[in-house]
């Protein structure tokens, strides 16, 4: 059988925002990133709350954003934009606001865009830095989940990426700096996500367990902050979208590491 150009190939594969979750599981645990994977099964209305819930303070938790795509093509772009208040104005202006705090770097190198794409027949993850995604360059798999937040430092990160989305940055926007914390005057936070394909994943540096849940949980609390979220499909994990509590699991893995594998021995499309 005739091996097909990789953009022809493309063309016939299929495969959804699920299917690059799962991979990043299967990836993660064959390169040795994390050692296994535990699901957060329930929200706190607290970013510190869900962190001394999952049991990783400074010394021992690295903390991750990704944000999930099938692809990231301009309808994708667009989307992220439109999660900022001046869509991609908002978007540019936070890169600035960040890089003015001197966090930018250690910012940058915890969140994440992890999507699908096919080379040379076989179906693989990209990687790029959340707000350099413009860049060609991709990361690999190992040398991004080498940094990380600490606890503290995402929590002031989701607090000062809501900021943003939310009300753009304004005259106070260097003083969030000072680790990312909301100027009194900021509205009450929400999750800075805007959809199920956001997660936070915590590695614990001790144990290598990934602990894995939807960004939608976490809400800053606030003097009169808001209630988490009753969305019951955003507590399963966005829709369904999630890679949810039990994983479900780890036959659904192996099916799908069964059939990249195949896909690659027999040169063949691979359709999740």
């Amino acid at each position: 059988m005739a091996v097909l150009a990789g953009s022809e190939k493309k063309k016939q594969v299929k495969w959804w925002e699920k299917t690059v979750e799962y991979k990043f599981i299967i990836d993660g645990i064959n390169e040795k990133i994390f050692t296994s994977v535990a699901p957060l099964d329930s929200a706190e209305e607290a970013v510190g709350d869900t962190i001394i819930q999952i049991g990783l303070d400074d010394s021992l938790g690295k903390f991750f954003i990704i944000e999930f795509k099938k692809l990231l093509d301009s309808k994708a772009k667009s989307q992220e934009y439109r999660k900022y208040i001046e869509k991609s104005k908002g978007f540019k202006k936070t890169i600035a606001c960040i890089k003015s705090s001197g966090k930018f770097k250690r910012y940058s190198n915890s969140h994440f865009f992890i999507y699908g794409d096919m080379n040379y027949g076989q179906f693989e993850l990209k990687i790029k830095n959340y707000f350099e995604f413009y860049q060609d360059k991709n990361i690999s798999l190992k040398k991004a989940f080498s940094n990380g937040m600490t606890a503290s430092e995402f929590k002031n990160y989701t607090t000062y990426l809501t900021q943003h989305k939310k009300i753009g940055c304004n005259s106070n926007c260097n003083n969030g700096g000072n680790g990312g914390n909301s100027p009194p005057n900021s509205p009450k936070p929400v999750s800075p996500g805007g959809g199920g394909h956001s997660f936070v994943a915590a590695i614990n540096a001790s144990t290598g367990v990934l602990t894995f849940f939807p960004l939608v949980w976490v809400i800053e609390n606030h003097k009169n902050g808001p209630e988490p979220s009753t969305d019951s499909s955003l507590r399963n994990g966005g829709g369904g979208h999630g890679l949810g509590k039990s994983l479900k699991d780890v036959m659904e893995r192996e099916e799908q590491e069964r059939k990249i594998k195949e896909a690659t021995l027999n040169k063949e499309p691979v359709i999740c």
